[in-house]
């Protein structure tokens, strides 16, 4: 399975929503799921598997060791497996929803995206009105 990592494998602090992504990964992994951290590759305009410097960053604040990863580095993203999106993909360095859905349907992906709140898109003008 691919699990889109892009923001957490990079990103200096620890908020929830990356504490959700490592929590959930080292869960899947310790369950015997291979997890494959994938990442989006703006220039190509398409889904790379995260480099070793992204992935020990993301054992960071008790995320999977690096080598509890699937390692795919060298393998193209395959077709017809399941892409998890536990993320905000929100922001210049993500994906439009446009572009990740042609990734999708591209690479024939199935996904599974985990809805955690709508105060992000609720409070984003700062107004603290919901």
């Amino acid at each position: 399975m691919y699990y889109y990592v892009h923001h957490t494998s990079s990103f200096p602090r620890n908020t929830g929503i990356q504490r959700c992504v490592r929590s959930i990964a080292a869960a899947l992994i310790g369950r015997g799921c291979g997890l494959r951290p994938v990442v989006w590759d703006q220039s190509a305009g398409e889904l790379k598997a995260a480099s070793r410097h992204q992935r020990q960053h993301l054992a960071r604040w008790n995320g999977p060791p690096i080598g509890a990863w699937a390692d795919h580095s060298q393998e193209p993203i395959n077709y017809g497996n399941w892409l998890l999106i536990v993320e905000l993909v929100s922001g210049p360095f993500h994906p439009t929803v446009q572009q990740l859905r042609q990734e999708v349907n591209r690479r024939c992906l199935k996904v599974a995206w985990v809805f955690h709140d709508a105060l992000p898109l609720r409070l984003r003008g700062g107004s603290g009105q919901l």
